[in-house]
């Protein structure tokens, strides 16, 4: 009869092959779930890197990022650090990176350093801890808390806080202008509650003398940064912040500004010893390797 016994080409012909596809599209579903059902008590690997012992050192860097950035910032010299046998996880704070919380819901610096709390807790050993640019502020607290486990301290291009004092972070003002938005999730007339860059001024900002790709890739990962936890000063006691050796790497490619902010922040909280990296502000883009080989020497003092 017309329009009978007439078999869909490659489909109908060819059913032994469809089942046998059926079958191992089967399986397949069957080990993702498996592999999924195993992992629904952990959280989320929001950082890059490792967190174990399996490396030949026995001490682990642990890399903070700076404002709107996010693990995925340390690529390079997450890569480095392992080629040369470290152990070293770069992390995302909360509402950063792959951390996918609402920034304007972050009102506490030690809701912003969650994930340095977790990371830190589950390390075994010592830790030399690295904070970028603001990262300065949390890596301040978490040495506050882990004294007896932070070894040393890394301070890049960052701010050093001191005790008890209380900083405007980057709040509106006629200086500031239209190079950063604010968000308001308390309501307009409230305080903002996080920012985020201007994109036509986050190049000459942050990524002057960066690589192209890595200024590209940038633009395209910055979030919105929480603007709370800075709201109220930090306690940092001599007993336990105090205890942990700190040193500073200075990024003197700058513009005098930004390099009269380093200073300052030197001058008021000195360190045990001052490095300097011919880089602009991002020297993991820029400097790669100085600012490894910076660290590696630091791992050794």
């Amino acid at each position: 009869m017309k329009g009978q016994g007439k078999a869909f080409p490659g489909v109908m012909d060819d059913s032994p092959r469809i089942r046998l596809i059926s079958v191992f599209v089967a399986l397949l579903v069957c080990s993702i779930t498996a592999s999924v059902q195993g992992r629904q008590a952990e959280e989320p690997r929001h950082y890059l890197g490792l967190k174990s012992d399996s490396g030949q050192k026995s001490v682990t860097f642990v890399l903070v990022h700076g404002s709107m950035h996010g693990a995925w910032c340390w690529y390079k010299v997450v890569t480095l650090l392992q080629e040369r046998g470290y152990n070293v996880a770069a992390l995302d704070l909360k509402s950063l990176g792959r951390d996918k919380t609402s920034a304007d819901s972050v009102v506490t610096m030690a809701q912003l350093t969650e994930p340095a709390i977790q990371l830190i807790t589950n390390i075994t050993g010592k830790v030399i801890i690295v904070g970028h640019s603001s990262g300065g502020f949390a890596i301040s607290y978490v040495m506050e808390q882990f004294a007896e486990k932070i070894e040393k301290a890394v301070f890049l291009a960052a701010m050093m806080p001191l005790n008890g004092v209380k900083y405007e972070f980057f709040r509106p003002s006629a200086e500031i202008g239209d190079r950063l938005f604010y968000y308001y999730g308390n309501g307009p007339n409230s305080l903002p509650t996080s920012f985020l860059i201007n994109p036509i001024y986050a190049p000459g900002a942050f990524y002057p003398k960066s690589p192209k790709e890595d200024v590209t890739l940038a633009l395209s990962l910055l979030a919105p940064h929480p603007m709370q936890p800075y709201e109220d000063a930090l306690t940092l006691s001599p007993e336990r912040y105090g205890r942990v050796r700190r040193y500073y790497i200075k990024t003197i490619g700058e513009t005098p500004t930004s390099q009269a902010t380093q200073d300052n922040a030197i001058e008021s909280n000195p360190p045990e010893r001052v490095f300097e990296i011919d880089s602009d502000h991002s020297a993991f883009f820029t400097k790669p390797v100085d600012l490894t080989s910076i660290l590696e020497k630091i791992y050794y003092l």
